[in-house]
């Protein structure tokens, strides 16, 4: 399976994060390890930048090594994160959505899920959950719900 996560999974390698995000972000990166799944990125995304930014200013410590980890181990190897050169045109009800409010920034999310066949985003962000929770084509979840949903011990 396909899966997006946007920058919570970044953020939770902070050194301020908190012990149970931190402890949910190693328990992600072994699972992502040990599965058929694959992460979904845009390379020119504002993960990916977020990503190249933590790996510059953290680079010791926890969150220097889970980050390395997660960059080498998971990034870089195309078994475990299809990488998505170009991004695809979204349909219009997706364009519309993204409009309304302040979603525009996520746009990069619903471009690369787009090109997999599950089309999940796993995001904290409960306001995009709740904007497109009436639309058919893209599976918005939580954390606890993709750690729920595929047994993820924590």
């Amino acid at each position: 399976m396909d899966l997006v996560f946007n920058e919570w999974f970044l953020e939770w390698h902070r050194p301020d994060a908190s012990m149970e995000e931190k402890q949910k972000v190693r328990c992600l990166t072994d699972w992502l390890l040990k599965n058929e799944h694959r992460l979904v990125v845009l390379k020119k995304s504002p993960f990916i930048n977020k990503l190249n930014d933590f790996r510059r200013i953290y680079s010791s410590g926890f969150t220097g090594i889970a980050l390395k980890t997660f960059y080498t181990s998971i990034v870089l190897n195309s078994d475990n994160c299809l990488l998505i050169e170009e991004p695809p045109a979204l349909p219009t009800e997706t364009t519309n959505l993204l409009s309304v409010g302040n979603y525009k920034s996520d746009t990069y999310l619903f471009e690369s899920a787009y090109v997999s066949a599950d089309k999940i985003i796993v995001t904290t962000d409960e306001k995009l959950r709740k904007q497109f929770e009436n639309q058919q084509l893209f599976q918005l979840w939580s954390v606890d719900e993709l750690m729920k949903h595929f047994n993820i011990p924590c």
